[in-house]
């Protein structure tokens, strides 16, 4: 017989999969985690954004770069892509004030790393105490 498939953690259902689903190169998210990694200018844009609470403006950051660096097709796909996920938007907006600077430094620095094991860990605590 066949082997049973992986079995999925549950906390990795917490995060979408165009985060943590390996994208082709090409792709628009695929070139925005890129420079979130090693552009440091467009990092500290998008947090200090989030430092501030300004959820929506870190997602205009984004767009911004996604306008800089991708097909216009393919920022279009990525604001319908958001859009679909409005919920966490608004969750960000919801949660960001309770949280520290220290707090919200240490999840992008977790978003920058792709340490979705950790990010996701933060999450289903979180989900559990609120």
């Amino acid at each position: 017989g066949n082997p049973p498939p992986p079995r999925v953690p549950v906390e990795a259902n917490t995060l979408p999969d165009f985060l943590t689903v390996p994208q082709a190169p090409d792709y628009c998210i695929a070139k925005l985690k890129k420079q979130f990694k090693e552009n440091d200018t467009y990092f500290e844009a998008v947090k200090n954004q989030v430092e501030e609470n300004k959820i929506a403006s870190a997602y205009d950051v984004v767009y911004a770069k996604a306008a800089e660096i991708c097909a216009a097709e393919q920022v279009d796909r990525l604001k319908a892509l958001f859009n679909e996920y409005d919920v966490i938007q608004r969750d960000m907006e919801a949660l960001a004030p309770e949280y520290s600077k220290e707090t919200k430094h240490q999840i992008l620095q977790w978003l920058r790393d792709d340490n979705f094991a950790k990010l996701s860990q933060f999450l289903v605590k979180e989900v559990m105490v609120s």
